[in-house]
């Protein structure tokens, strides 16, 4: 494993995260979890999520304040076995525990219990907690709707390409993938995607920090999944991970123009995001014959919206100094581009096996005409 946590490696962290999966069962977290977020992963409104811990009490709500939301609870209200983790937790950058006022808090982070498993990630950017220093891998609904498209991973070898907070590499590790490799350009990825997979049990998977195939040079894998940044980036706006140029795909396309280096004989590339659309469908799909001619692309589109509120909701988020401006500067973008919508979508690349030719973007059998629904 090639990740480190801010104060221990992820080796000397994997006791203490041990302890802490292990409590977490003990303790029904995924249950009190699942009641307070109910059919989201995330409260939308921080303060709201917090009255809803507290109307749990005890050391139930004190649980969901620690580990859901990340808030600075008492040790004495906590479960004593939750508590007794606070040093060890500690030791390892992981947790802040102030002794002298019986108090303790993640750092950064929150515990999602999904799928089977438990995710360390960064503060969701809806929580009043959050600040940019902090982890920005945080998992959200399109982290999970990629999870939910995963196809078989067993016996495969596995590439999670901008791992994030390393939900797909770990879930396929947990499918029984032969190998799995977490990739990522941002260190707090990077050493998330590490501690996730000890905190899981799958110590061998193996977590690289770099700009997109580069951690991976020369070598090839039976599945690559991706969930790549896709806004499209607000004219003056900071810099964010999620941003891909004006159109959204900057990312996306040196992605699939890379796979076929990336991708053994059958093997596929599978992605979501959320991509622009003109009249016909998404941009994306006319370009696809000529960024991987030699893959059978499939694009399914759904969930097609008008593109004036995601764009006021992308200004709202990105610059919330001048929403307005941002959002008229983002229209006048793309109007340029013909733009008219956005539209969710998955898209499946195909390297035929030896022997086979590939086909394009439309051919008759090739399923790759986008479909488009409301």
């Amino acid at each position: 494993m090639t990740a480190a946590a801010p104060h221990a490696t992820v080796e000397a962290a994997a006791p203490a995260l041990a302890q802490l999966r292990a409590v977490a069962d003990e303790l029904g977290y995924g249950q009190l979890y699942g009641a307070l977020a109910g059919g989201a992963l995330f409260p939308a409104d921080h303060a709201e999520a917090l009255r809803a811990a507290h109307a749990f009490g005890g050391a139930a709500g004190a649980t969901l304040r620690l580990l859901a939301l990340g808030d600075r609870v008492a040790l004495a209200g906590l479960d004593e076995r939750l508590a007794s983790l606070g040093e060890a937790l500690a030791a390892v950058g992981l947790a802040a525990l102030d002794t002298a006022a019986g108090a303790l808090r993640l750092v950064d982070l929150v515990a999602v219990p999904v799928l089977g498993g438990l995710l360390l990630t960064g503060t969701p950017p809806t929580f009043s907690t959050y600040e940019p220093s902090g982890g920005r891998a945080y998992l959200g609904e399109d982290s999970l709707r990629l999870a939910r498209a995963l196809p078989r991973v067993h016996g495969r070898h596995v590439l999670d390409l901008g791992s994030g907070c390393g939900v797909q590499g770990v879930l396929a590790a947990a499918g029984g993938a032969t190998s799995v490799v977490c990739t990522d350009l941002e260190p707090r990825s990077v050493e998330l995607s590490a501690l996730n997979a000890v905190l899981n049990g799958h110590g061998t998977v193996e977590v690289r920090g770099g700009d997109a195939y580069a951690p991976v040079a020369g070598r090839r894998f039976d599945l690559v999944v991706t969930l790549p940044p896709y806004l499209p980036e607000p004219p003056g706006a900071p810099d964010a991970v999620v941003a891909a140029g004006p159109d959204g795909l900057g990312l996306l396309r040196r992605i699939v123009a890379g796979a076929a280096d990336h991708l053994r004989p059958g093997g596929e590339l599978v992605a979501f995001a959320q991509l622009l659309c003109d009249d016909a469908g998404p941009l994306l799909a006319r370009e696809l014959p000529g960024l991987a001619p030699t893959l059978t692309p499939r694009l399914v589109a759904f969930d097609q919206h008008p593109i004036e509120p995601f764009a006021r909701e992308l200004a709202r988020f990105t610059a919330p100094g001048d929403p307005d401006g941002i959002a008229t500067a983002l229209l006048d973008g793309f109007d340029d581009l013909g733009v008219t919508g956005v539209c969710s979508a998955y898209l499946r690349l195909l390297l035929p096996a030896s022997g086979q030719g590939a086909r394009s973007v439309g051919s008759p059998g090739a399923s790759a005409q986008p479909r488009r629904s409301t």
